[in-house]
């Protein structure tokens, strides 16, 4: 059996692998490591991107989200704050009895009552 050129085919229909006028075929894109790696890769990539993008929330979530941690901090600086607003005026008393006369009244007049609420 011959091939349309004239050269003779094997028993698969393909021209032998010595013959010098067989241009080389090149290799299906799916036979191809690199290409089926990279394309691989690429979808990983896109799908990663596309499920990753922000989400914008709705007004009353957002509003609900900072109320929680508003609720949060306030209750973790509570104690803090109450521990403050009782020693400050412990400390004014402690200053005012260490220092003399003029110095503790001229003190106690530019001192505002003090708390933190």
């Amino acid at each position: 059996m011959t091939t349309t050129r004239g050269t003779p085919a094997t028993a698969s229909g393909a021209t032998p692998p010595d013959d010098p006028d067989a241009a080389p075929r090149p290799t299906p894109w799916y036979r191809r490591r690199a290409a089926l790696v990279g394309a691989g890769v690429l979808v990983v990539g896109v799908i990663t991107v596309l499920t990753d993008l922000p989400q914008h929330d709705s007004r009353p979530v957002e509003i609900a989200g900072d109320t929680s941690v508003m609720n949060e901090v306030n209750a973790d600086v509570g104690p803090c704050s109450y521990a403050l607003g009782e020693f400050a005026p412990l400390l004014v008393r402690v200053v005012l009895r260490n220092c003399d006369g003029l110095r503790a009244r001229r003190l106690h007049e530019n001192t505002a009552p003090f708390s933190i609420d």
